[in-house]
């Protein structure tokens, strides 16, 4: 008998103990943030304002600003370096002008819309750095359509000119950490960032006679969000 128990004491303390069915659904998940795949590409939104620097807009459509909707997107190359291209659109509202300079009951609406494409350039030295500085430089082809409200007149055309533009992106991955890792995962997105960026443009088709051209010359200032992946 004393055997017998013996035996089955030994055998209750080998055999596993089973865990409550409960317990397997609160298991906590992994974080998958550190899993990052290959980066190639980026895309992303922005939204702000942009100011019109020469007369030939200011003189009817005034200096305040308006708003302005850009989407990007980019192939990376060597390092941080991206061939990038940006498109965009804007316009403008506002009355004539008479002879001496006065405004007139007319008024007019000038649609925007430049395509920009050149090289890009982000100063991230170390993986995840919190804030990125970047600058860039593009050729921009710019198509525009002038309408004279409550009338038939209609005017446009295409200018090219450059863009000189730069930023700072700050990471949102640390914020939520587990999110990300599901951006991951799921998307391959590497990583999202938020972005301010500043641009000038010059839109004279490279400082041609200025009585043939319509000089669409501006400032432009954005936020919006950037994906790597």
């Amino acid at each position: 008998m004393r055997k017998l128990i013996l035996l089955g004491a030994a055998l209750l303390l080998l055999s596993p103990a089973a865990a409550p069915a409960q317990d397997t659904y609160h298991l906590p998940q992994a974080d998958q943030h550190w899993r990052e795949s290959p980066r190639h590409f980026s895309a992303g939104f922005q939204v702000g304002m942009i100011f019109p620097t020469h007369d030939d807009v200011t003189d009817v459509y005034g200096t305040k600003g308006d708003a302005i909707y850009t989407l990007h997107g980019g192939w990376r190359m060597v390092h941080e370096l991206e061939l990038h291209a940006e498109g965009a659109y804007t316009f403008y509202e506002g009355n004539g002008v008479d002879p001496t300079g006065g405004k007139t009951k007319e008024k007019y609406k000038l649609h925007i819309a430049p395509a920009e494409v050149g090289l890009l350039y982000r100063f991230a030295f170390w993986p995840d750095q919190i804030v990125v500085p970047y600058a860039a430089g593009h050729y921009v082809y710019t198509y525009w359509f002038e309408e004279k409200l409550d009338s038939a007149d209609k005017n446009r055309g295409l200018i090219s000119g450059w863009s000189a533009q730069g930023g700072l992106m700050l990471l949102l991955d640390d914020i939520e950490k587990r999110a990300s890792g599901r951006l991951e995962s799921d998307w391959g997105v590497n990583n999202t960032y938020l972005v301010y960026q500043y641009k000038y443009m010059a839109v004279d088709d490279f400082g041609q006679d200025q009585d043939k051209t319509l000089d669409l010359s501006a400032q432009v200032h954005t936020l919006g969000v950037t994906f790597q992946f």
